[in-house]
């Protein structure tokens, strides 16, 4: 499984006044959503008593004696251990959903998340006619939460069929079909092509806009 949003371990760095405060928050968090939690590595009566055992070693912790002091670090050390346990079954019952790591209390690995959300359907395309002679412009609203995006265009008169199979954009006219792959790798398999001579071009495309394409390839894929 790979995991694109994980639950955030930064908790474990908190002053343990901190963690007690984050502690309350998890084990709320996950008992108003225990339906989506069934394999729990601790309960939440255990993490609710290893937070309170938290809070009571702090309060000891006040008074300065040795044994007080050895009994917070045995504290916090538990602690540590439950709540990271949870977090990382948390990351791995959510299978990369944001709001299921936030709504058990964790913090999710937003900056990693946002890079590796595949694309949503823009909710506003709009064209904008001219009296230029040939010209016209297409525009989409930002996709909140997802970065990294490169927007693809594309225009075709009536006749012409443009779909979407596998991650490859099928362009098909008159019954003859063209395999467009858009890829951030430089390397990409294409499949389920028919068994006809194929001519297989390249280019790259960055900020500045598209760069020439390679000299045509011949191929003939299996059939």
């Amino acid at each position: 499984m790979n995991l694109i949003i994980k639950a955030l371990l930064t908790f474990i760095k908190k002053i343990p006044e901190e963690k007690f405060t984050f502690g309350k928050g998890v084990i709320t968090g996950i008992g108003n959503t225990i339906g989506l939690f069934l394999n729990l590595p601790y309960t939440i009566v255990e993490l609710t008593g290893l937070n309170g055992a938290l809070d009571t070693a702090i309060a000891a912790a006040d008074l300065g004696t040795k044994t007080a002091k050895a009994d917070l670090k045995t504290a916090i050390k538990n602690w540590n251990k439950a709540f990271r346990k949870t977090a990382n079954y948390v990351s791995v019952t959510a299978d990369g959903v944001e709001t299921v790591i936030v709504g058990a209390g964790f913090e999710a690995s937003k900056d990693v998340s946002a890079a590796g959300l595949i694309p949503t359907l823009f909710l506003n395309f709009k064209l904008a006619t001219s009296t230029i002679k040939g010209f016209f412009r297409a525009s989409v609203s930002a996709l909140k939460g997802i970065r990294g995006v490169r927007y693809v265009f594309v225009t075709s008169p009536a006749g012409v069929s443009i779909t979407i199979v596998n991650n490859t954009l099928v362009v098909t006219n008159a019954g003859v079909s063209t395999y467009i792959k858009i890829s951030t790798v430089r390397s990409v398999a294409f499949t389920n092509i028919p068994n006809v001579a194929m001519s297989v071009t390249a280019f790259g495309v960055n900020d500045k806009g598209m760069g020439p394409m390679t000299t045509p390839l011949p191929t003939t894929p299996q059939g």
